[in-house]
């Protein structure tokens, strides 16, 4: 019955905007603003149970060498029989979804595990340690990986081994270090670590890495610290000649305590996060500097049981986690 719903309420939605695209102006007051404003939906049900969706990981994964972008939702908990993996594209079309047993199947010998997602040097799709290509029905498996993509990893097609796997920080008793793993193409032999150090502290977590032109930008947190926006050379990142301690702190988000980083997205423009205790929206340029008077959210637009992404150039992705929808919107500051 839930499913029938969603449907009549999806064809409605797409009538409306057919209509729309007709010329005709329907009011608010005929379909309520929420369909109004969506540019792409996707009902999640067909994929996955309501009572198992905040154990996966949403990710938003970028060709570096196109402008193609996809969504990913990976979890390697295949005891429910949920699909582990679930792939679209930017208009929120299905490319792929995979159960555990289906991801078995492909390489008996090796499990599938890992929920990290990325598109690598080859322009194929990586998620946990499963390889995809596009074949004439979607995504179609093409390899597996020696070891288990759990954290971020992102391309740089110039470097001469341009796969960086598991991006990530962590502390021992008093020091928080990136570390990150550089792979060459194909995947092929062993690879190059580094493991610079951030600074002085107890605990490290990153929530956020993205490729610009000439930078990695990383959001960090580290333990009784502001998070730090950090902009890396993309030459100094790529070779793994970054200094030790981390000598490229750029700025410092405000509030680390009432930051809703689930609502954290990032574009060409600059990225933005949602603010609890102001219910504000803080913008920030493609350098990490905070621009702009917030913007105010009223009570009925505040992002609860929601995560965000942000397309590169446009969109806005929102999965709601009660509602089991996956929307592509305007981005909210246009």
């Amino acid at each position: 019955m839930v499913k029938t719903v969603r449907t009549m309420v999806f064809a409605l939605a797409s009538l409306a905007a057919l209509a729309c695209l007709a010329g005709c102006d329907l009011g608010a007051s005929v379909f309520p603003g929420r369909l109004m404003s969506y540019e792409a939906y996707a009902d999640l049900t067909r994929f996955i149970d309501p009572d198992h969706i905040r154990d996966y990981r949403f990710q938003i994964v970028r060709d570096s060498a196109s402008t193609e972008e996809y969504l990913v939702l990976a979890n390697d908990n295949g005891s429910w029989g949920d699909d582990c993996v679930v792939v679209f594209d930017a208009d929120l079309k299905v490319q792929g979804h995979f159960t555990m047993n289906e991801l078995d199947a492909m390489d008996p010998a090796n499990q599938f595990g890992g929920r990290g997602a990325m598109v690598d040097s080859d322009g194929m799709i990586v998620v946990g340690n499963r390889r995809f290509a596009w074949g004439p029905r979607g995504l179609a498996y093409s390899s597996t990986l020696s070891f288990n993509l759990h954290n971020y990893g992102l391309t740089i097609p110039e470097a001469a081994k341009p796969n960086f796997s598991d991006i990530r920080a962590w502390s021992n008793s008093t020091d928080v270090f990136l570390e990150y793993d550089a792979w060459p193409a194909g995947w092929s032999g062993t690879p190059l670590t580094a493991i610079p150090k951030f600074g002085a502290g107890t605990w490290g977590h990153l929530d956020g890495v993205w490729l610009l032109a000439t930078w990695v930008m990383l959001i960090a947190d580290r333990d009784g610290m502001q998070p730090q926006i950090h902009l890396l050379p993309r030459a100094a990142f790529a070779n793994l000649s970054l200094c030790d301690p981390l000598c490229y702190s750029v700025s410092l988000v405000p509030s680390p305590g009432s930051i809703w980083w689930e609502t954290l997205g990032y574009t060409d423009e600059g990225f933005a996060v949602f603010r609890g205790d102001t219910s504000t929206y803080m913008r920030f340029d493609e350098n990490g500097a905070l621009i702009g008077t917030p913007l105010d959210v009223p009570e009925e637009k505040r992002p609860y049981n929601e995560s965000h992404l942000y397309g590169r150039t446009s969109g806005w992705y929102v999965l709601d986690l009660k509602e089991m929808s996956l929307e592509r919107r305007k981005w909210w500051w246009q």
